[in-house]
Formats: C-alpha cells, structure tokens, sequence
C-alpha cells in the first residue's frame, strides 16, 4: 500500500455499490474483500486509514515536526492498536482478516479499525495529563463532528420516526468519492446493512437492521479511557446483528466494556423513540428524549451531567463547534413541530444547513453549522418505509444529491453499481446558480475553498498550501467574518501585522452572533497589540470582559492574561489557523 499516493482524491465519478453478502462473518468479510476487489476504487481508503491518527496527532506541529514525527510514531501506534485489539471476539477479528486477505491486504490492515477509538484515547489521556498546548493544536484537527436527529409523532410530517445522520470524519475526497451500501444476511441473528465506502468493512458508522433498528456512533472526548476494552466498531456490529429493540440494544451495551469515549444514538421505527448511549472506559449512561418532546438530537459533548466532568473540552469554539449544531438540530424539530413535521427532504436540506446556531435566519461559512468541511457521509433512513436516502454529492455531503437505497436483502452474494454521473451533473448545473445551504453563490464558492483547505489540513499538509485555499475563499466572499478571522490569524502568524489587524477589525464589523464575536473580539486585541494599538487593544479586551456568553469564558480568560502578559510577535508566530473548525489556536 505504500505505493498509493493518499494525496490523490477518488474522481467523483465512481458509482454507488451494493454489496449484498451471506453467510458467517467471515465468510461475509471475504465476500466483501472480494467483491470490493472487483469492482475497484477501494485502495485509496485502505492506504488512508491506516496512518490517520499519526497524520492528525501531528498535524499541528511546525513543518519539520510534522514531516517527521508520523514515521516515528508509527510503531507505537501500531503497538496500541494492537492492544486495543487483543479483545476483539473471534467472529468480528475473522471477519476483518478474511476481509483484508480478499483484498490481497496484510492481515496487520485488520487493526485499522480501531484507530479512531486509538485517537480518542490520545486526547483523552493527553486530557487526564493536562498537555494543554497538544490539546490547543488538537482543537483544529479533530473530527469533532457528527449530528444525528430522530423525529416522530409530531415532529415528522406522518407520525412515523425519521432519523438525519452526517458523518463528519478525515477522508474529504475519499470516503465520499466511492459511496458503498452493504447488506449481510448472517447464519444467525437479525439480517443488518450499513452505510460505508470502498475499502472499509465497517458497520459502526451509520447501520440498521431488519426489525427497524437505526443506529449511528458519534466521537466524543473524555479522560476515561481504557487500552483494554471493545472496539466502538465490535460493539455496534454485535448489537446490529442481535438486538431487536432499543431496550435490547441498550443492555448488550451495558454489558460491553468501551476502550474509548463514544455516544451511540439507537432509534427504532416500531417503537418510534429514539435514546443515546453515552460511554466512557468505565460508565454506560442512557439519554432518554426530554419529556413531551418526540426528538432527541446528538452531537459531540456528553449530555450526562456527571459525565462533564473528565470531558476534554479542546477550545471554547471546539466546544461551540458540537453545541452549536445541536442547538440548530432542536431548533429545526422545533419548527417542525409548529408547521406540521419534517418530512425526508426538509431532513436532507437540514444536513445541508449553514444556519447560524445563534441568529435566527443567518447563515454563515464555518463554525457550529451543520454542513462541515470534512462532512463526508449524509444519510437520511426511514426505516417504517424500510428506505435510506444516502447522498452521493461532495464535501459536505449533506448538499447533496441524495438517492434511494431500498432495503432489500438477497440470498445470493453479489454486487450492483448505480451510475451516479447524470445526478450528480444536474446538481452541480443547479448548484452553479444558487447558493448551498443558504449562502449566496460567492459564499457557496468560497466554501468549496474551505473544503478542500480542511483536507489539506487533515493530511498534515504545508502551511502555506492551506492559506493559499483559505485567501481564495476570502477573494470569493470578501465580507465573511469566518474568513476574514482566519486570514487575520495567517498575517499574524507571517508578522503582518498592520494587515492582521485590518482582518480582524473587519470580521468584528461582520460579525453577529454573540459568541464567535467575543471570539472576535479577543484576536482583534491580540492583532492590535502586535501592532502597537495599545488603545485599540485595550478598548477590545473591555468590550469582551464586560461580555458573558457561557461558552466563552475562556476567552475572557485569556484576555486577562493578555492584559498581563502582551501578545507579541513572538507569540503571534505559533498561531495555528485551523480551516476544519475555522478557528485559531
């Protein structure tokens, strides 16, 4: 695999596959391989995965660092992942093997599977450490994304339960680029299918089975943390496969032991009520709907009281990142509520959505939204109608377009692939001349500069490559705050400051949502005092001071530092601009 250039995005050109698979889970695994094999497009993904969590563990760091330190962590990576491993039960460990062989893969490829859990774990124990400069670094790299939103009864337009699911994840022109649906039909235990793409055997992501149960994994950051627990993609799968019922679903998860830090969103459309499993190394909590209201919504923090304490929470827009949309998931029930319920298309514009968390009605480029710049997977499943709408668009995935996949499981093994070109051409001449997600066209292009920055920064690319995507996306959106923040942040890192300082003012001028202007306010400080505009300074660190947004604190903290100790061009070099979440570190 060292042959394949993880630099090279998949042309969107690839078709949907279906997989269909029968047999134990091996012998599925090897069918899978094999037919994954044939029909091509799967290596780009199977050279990817394999060194993501080097790739984002270093991506923060200083060029020279950055070059060298994935190769030498590679080993140690290697290392746990094979403890993180060394639970794994027979079936699930044969099913990957027989998996990787099909696909003429070293049977190492298996451990791959566990690197997210391995990542988690990292942060989580650099979190119990206090590494609190890893962790500011960490908070523009980690694919702290993922919405999922059930809703029924009076929140969907028939009563029927309706779930909305984005898969944001390091992959952008990759995991998108070669849509894949898979269905097992096992020897034993309930017929179950997953979302996934070419090259990664994984039913954890976004997964249903035949009596209706819905389920999707969601990251989350948190101290306790285990080497010697179950994989979040065994867990899952073992519940998919053998459990009928939420109630079920949740006492098998009970009885797991989680290696990492993850919330598991279980719906059902028999039932029509949907509960979030929230897990650490040591403790299993269950989030039940508030009472009255058929919705629950899911992002990246825990929503268990007693399990804030341990979370990591990486930066305050971190921490915006994963309120935010879950705050825009509510708000959309909400109206569903009031206008008679979502239907499966107003749920696929939702996932599209850059409504502002914060201000009714605007829109903005990057932030706490829900269409985000590595949102590689949309899914929109009604499993009443046993139907899943899966978009094959790009980055987001949540624009679309989306297609149907029936759930239809056969008894022979076999393959079938849906040209997708003629969809995807007439989205992309109708996306040409409106705007996506509510933004205007210059805004929608600018956003596509965003995208492709995000992946640049997700294979720990050079600096200056990401900038160069970041400055034509403020050319096509002059006027945006988000950009005009991170452009202030490149200018002080490169000891511009009189430009840094413009950059800055302007986004002040174009911002209004009250918690990304505190946020605002404090660069516009840090500019102005690297530029010598020591009044300018002080009267933006007043302003912030005298604001109390709840999720800015540590902004305000800062800034008393600041008052303390200038920012200066010595600490204006280590600004780390992060185009994923669009922030500054």
């Amino acid at each position: 695999m060292h042959a394949i250039d993880i630099h090279a995005r998949l042309p969107l050109t690839l078709p949907l596959l279906q997989v269909q698979l029968r047999g134990d889970e091996a012998r599925m695994g090897q069918q899978h391989g094999e037919l994954t094999r044939a029909s091509g497009g799967w290596q780009t993904a199977a050279a990817w995965y394999p060194g993501m969590a080097q790739r984002l563990i270093c991506g923060g760091q200083p060029a020279p660092l950055r070059k060298g330190l994935p190769r030498l962590l590679a080993p140690v990576a290697d290392a746990l992942l094979d403890r993180l491993g060394a639970r794994r039960p027979a079936w699930a460990l044969g099913r990957s093997h027989a998996f990787a062989a099909a696909l003429g893969m070293p049977a190492q490829q298996a451990r791959t599977v566990g690197v997210m859990d391995l990542f988690q774990n990292t942060v989580g124990s650099a979190g119990r450490l206090g590494v609190g400069g890893l962790q500011s670094r960490w908070s523009s790299l980690v694919p702290g994304a993922c919405s999922t939103l059930a809703v029924w009864d009076g929140a969907s337009d028939d009563g029927r339960l309706l779930l909305a699911r984005n898969f944001d994840f390091p992959g952008v022109g990759v995991w998108e680029a070669a849509p894949e649906v898979v269905f097992c039909t096992p020897d034993e235990g309930l017929r179950y299918a997953f979302a996934t793409t070419r090259g990664a055997d994984t039913p954890c992501v976004s997964v249903w089975n035949e009596a209706g149960l819905v389920i999707t994994t969601h990251t989350r950051l948190h101290n306790d943390v285990r080497l010697d627990g179950d994989l979040i993609v065994d867990m899952v799968h073992d519940v998919v496969r053998n459990c009928a019922t939420i109630d079920a679903a949740v006492a098998r998860l009970r009885a797991a032991r989680s290696a990492s830090s993850w919330g598991i969103f279980i719906a059902s459309g028999e039932e029509r009520r949907a509960v979030l499993v929230e897990l650490t190394g040591s403790a299993c909590r269950v989030v039940e709907p508030r009472p009255g209201e058929p919705l629950l919504a899911c992002t990246n923090r825990y929503q268990s009281a007693d399990l804030h304490r341990g979370e990591v929470e990486l930066s305050p827009a971190w921490v915006m990142h994963s309120d935010g949309r879950h705050l825009s998931l509510r708000r959309a029930a909400q109206r569903g509520i009031a206008s008679g319920g979502l239907d499966v298309e107003a749920l696929q514009g939702l996932l599209g959505s850059h409504e502002d968390p914060e201000v009714d009605g605007a829109f903005r480029l990057g932030g706490g939204v829900l269409a985000q710049p590595c949102a590689v997977q949309s899914v929109v499943i009604d499993p009443v109608r046993r139907c899943t709408w899966l978009s094959v668009g790009a980055v987001p995935t949540g624009h679309g377009p989306y297609v149907a996949v029936d759930w239809q499981w056969r008894d022979t093994p076999g393959s079938t692939e849906v040209d997708l070109r003629a969809i995807r051409r007439q989205h992309a001449e109708a996306a040409s001349t409106s705007g996506p997600g509510g933004l205007d066209v210059g805004r929608g292009r600018a956003h596509l500069h965003i995208v492709e920055a995000a992946r640049l920064e997700a294979l720990a690319a050079d600096a200056e490559a990401i900038e160069a995507e970041l400055l034509a996306g403020l050319a096509a959106a002059p006027h945006d705050p988000t950009l005009q923040l991170l452009a202030s942040g490149m200018a002080l890192r490169n000891d511009r400051s009189a430009q840094a300082l413009q950059h800055a003012e302007t986004a002040l001028d174009a911002e209004r949502a009250p918690f990304y202007r505190e946020r605002a306010l404090l660069w516009t400080a840090r500019a102005a005092d690297v530029a010598g505009r020591r009044h300018l300074a002080d009267a933006a660190r007043r302003e912030l001071l005298a604001a109390d947004h709840p999720r800015a604190e540590r902004h305000r903290q800062a800034a008393r530092r600041d008052d303390r100790w200038r920012f200066d061009r010595v600490r204006a070099r280590m600004v780390h601009v992060a185009a994923q979440l669009c922030d500054l570190a």
